[in-house]
């Protein structure tokens, strides 16, 4: 089986807010903010794959062209959340997203069903209907399902169910939040999800998991094909689980012990025990179908951890990010990458000096990690721009032998560029969500506008003038407002092959100023030219 052969399908990203122990594959919506402080405004972006609606911006197609001719945006794009929301927290879930608003409602977007009562891909995000006056606290995505936590103390999901995701003793899906009910009474104080399995720490102390148990993922000592009823996880004796993260076919927990335990699949090294060997077989597969104690170094101890696509990452008590897994694409992020996974976890190569705050993996083969500045760095696959850096091409190339494959990555941490100080991070499949302040993001462009008429004109014949809009990588679409003397001229004219004309009928005598600004309809960056025309009393020679 090829390096790349089962890291097609995740993922996964859970938040709680104002949680003082990071709950989740995602950052914490406050991170590096003391809990229960005030929400900072600011704006959430996103980047990568966008062709079902991901980026939330309110289109299909990306700047930019990545692996296999998909659409993507390679650098950082506004998510258009409703005039006046700012979020408050953020989650990723396959190709879809969700954010908490500080209007108090629950936003999706992306891949159908996001909960808002439709079978539709939405570009943008559109509120997901719980109940009324019920507001989320804590959520978490799926593949094409997603949960939340209502400040009612009921969880509530949605979406596909084929593998029991929903817990309603049926395949049925369901396209708006249904209560799903926790053995006992208990209530759920955080939530985690994966491909087609959920779990819920629960208030009596103990952690639930329901939904696709082919690899052990369920976690109660056996294999099956589902599990639609939340079922106990079992923990050494005294052990109480106080944070939880779900991988494609691996989930973790953390231990009031100390200890960081996982258990499912084991392919890549995913358990992080320095084999990938056992200690059970999930059809034919090497597993664990209970938790095993993760071998961190000595004397380091779990304080919050997320899980992707076949890798691993804690960020320890010593304050470095450790990682394991699969490293096809470098997304163990050690500076190294190729066919053998990493069985036991190793210190991710952040910057000097960086003491990391948040951690969170994407779906295909990506880290990241928020710096004590609110910096954020990204390692891995950079197929289709999940570094978020601007381009595709590069920085580096990872490869995989079987079979042959190469495609952009970065083995080592790179700092994505976004307006100012990040404080959540989250993924789906192929992209990445950060909360960060507010600014302009998005790849550059560049307008050079040219007249037919290289000297004067006469007055009362006809210029014509053309813009041309061109980018570093990808190809911007939109229109072009052409102007006189800062008048509009006209109506906006649509980019066509990267140009655009008019013709000016008629100008004033004396020097004028024709002027071109460039407007992006799928996330690149503005730009504008303006060149001088004279126009004479007689015809010019």
């Amino acid at each position: 089986m090829g390096r790349m052969g089962r890291t097609g399908a995740l993922l996964v990203a859970a938040v709680v807010v104002s949680a003082t122990l990071e709950l989740g594959v995602g950052s914490p919506p406050v991170e590096g903010a003391a809990a229960g402080a005030p929400p900072v405004a600011g704006a959430l972006y996103s980047w990568g794959i966008s062709f079902d609606g991901q980026l939330g911006n309110h289109t299909f197609s990306g700047p930019a062209t990545c692996a296999d001719g998909a659409t993507c945006s390679p650098s950082p794009v506004e998510v258009s959340l409703p005039a006046g929301v700012t979020p408050v927290a953020v989650a990723g879930g396959g190709n879809s997203g969700y954010a908490i608003g500080s209007d108090g409602n629950l936003y999706g977007w992306g891949e159908r069903p996001v909960g808002d009562g439709t079978a539709v891909n939405r570009t943008h995000p559109v509120r997901v209907l719980l109940p009324s006056g019920v507001g989320p606290t804590a959520i978490a995505g799926g593949v094409n399902s997603g949960y939340a936590i209502g400040n009612d103390g009921r969880l509530y999901g949605w979406g596909s169910n084929w593998a029991g995701q929903l817990a309603s003793g049926s395949e049925r899906s369901s396209l708006t939040p249904a209560v799903i009910t926790l053995p006992g009474g208990a209530t759920p104080v955080a939530i985690a999800a994966s491909n087609a399995t959920a779990y819920a720490l629960g208030s009596d102390g103990r952690l639930y998991a329901w939904g696709d148990d082919a690899q052990g993922e369920v976690g109660n000592g056996a294999t099956s094909s589902k599990d639609a009823t939340p079922t106990p996880v079992p923990f050494p004796s005294g052990v109480t689980p106080v944070a939880v993260a779900a991988g494609q076919a691996a989930a973790y927990a953390v231990g009031s012990d100390g200890n960081l335990y996982a258990w499912g699949d084991n392919y890549w090294g995913e358990l992080g025990i320095g084999a990938a060997a056992g200690p059970d077989s999930c059809s034919g597969v090497p597993c664990s179908t209970v938790p095993v104690r993760v071998v961190l170094p000595a004397g380091v101890s779990p304080r919050s951890v997320a899980a992707g696509a076949g890798s691993a990452y804690v960020l320890g008590s010593d304050a470095t990010i450790y990682a394991w897994g699969d490293n096809g694409a470098g997304q163990v992020g050690d500076g190294t990458s190729g066919s053998d996974p990493v069985l036991a976890p190793v210190p991710v190569s952040l910057p000097p000096g960086t003491d990391p705050t948040g951690v969170a993996a994407g779906g295909y083969g990506d880290g990241f990690a928020i710096g004590s500045g609110g910096e954020l760095y990204a390692w891995g696959s950079n197929s289709t721009g999940q570094l978020a850096v601007g381009f595709v091409a590069g920085p580096q190339t990872c490869a995989v032998d079987e079979p042959p494959y190469s495609f952009a990555c970065s083995p080592e941490p790179v700092l994505v560029p976004l307006p100012g100080p990040v404080r959540a991070i989250a993924a789906p499949f192929d992209g990445g969500y950060a909360i960060a302040a507010a600014g302009i993001v998005g790849p550059s462009t560049t307008l050079h506008l040219v007249s037919s008429r290289l000297r004067s004109v006469a007055v009362g014949h006809p210029a014509n003038f053309r813009a041309t809009v061109s980018a570093p990588d990808g190809r911007p679409q939109g229109t072009v407002q052409f102007s006189v003397d800062g008048t509009p001229w006209g109506p906006p004219e649509p980019l066509t092959v990267r140009h655009a004309t008019t013709t000016v009928t008629s100008l004033p005598v004396g020097t004028d100023t024709v002027g071109a600004a460039f407007s992006s309809t799928n996330g690149f960056l503005p730009s504008s030219a303006s060149v001088t025309q004279v126009v004479v009393g007689h015809r010019s020679g």
